[in-house]
């Protein structure tokens, strides 16, 4: 790779970091639904309705479903065949999990098990594990809201874009 493409590339994520830490309060990606905001001890809970819609991320997987309550369930993108190969729109569901905050403030229910109401057939993320995911290391996690939260989520952001650059300095020394 050329260093000038890699300055780019470099200059491409700062951009994408910064502009993601500043669209932050706009929550613009969120599907409709309730915007509760789950402890961090959330215990597991269950979900019912029927499912409107499946959500992808940007690489295009299927990684969970709107239900017609506006619930946004969540499973990892890369067991959306273990999910899919079970569901369908219009299949009423039945989801075991719990409610989590992402770090944009994106609220989704991360499902433990979905189970198809119509034919009965469960598929289980083995990846839910029992309380909420930890913070990356060295970052703290905190709720959205108050000023003071504000100015330490952009504290918080920016510790992780110089870890981003230092990480990129020493691939580029690695060649």
């Amino acid at each position: 790779m050329s260093p000038r493409l890699s300055k780019w590339i470099a200059l491409g994520i700062g951009i994408l970091l910064v502009g993601g830490a500043l669209c932050i309060p706009l929550r613009g990606a969120q599907p409709p639904g309730p915007r509760l905001r789950a402890p961090a001890d959330a215990e597991t809970t269950s979900v019912r309705g029927r499912i409107e819609k499946f959500t992808t991320p940007p690489r295009g997987e299927v990684d969970g479903a709107v239900l017609d309550d506006g619930t946004w369930l969540h499973w990892p993108p890369h067991l959306q065949d273990r999910f899919a190969d079970i569901l369908k729109e219009g299949d009423r569901v039945r989801a075991t999990g719990r409610t989590e905050t992402g770090p944009a403030g994106d609220t989704h229910f991360e499902v433990q098990s979905v189970t198809n109401l119509r034919n009965n057939a469960t598929a289980e993320n083995p990846d839910f594990a029992d309380g909420p995911p930890p913070s990356p290391p060295g970052v703290r996690r905190v709720a959205p809201g108050r000023s003071a939260d504000r100015d330490q989520r952009l504290r918080d952001l920016e510790d992780q874009v110089d870890q981003l650059r230092r990480e990129i300095r020493r691939l580029r020394r690695e060649r």
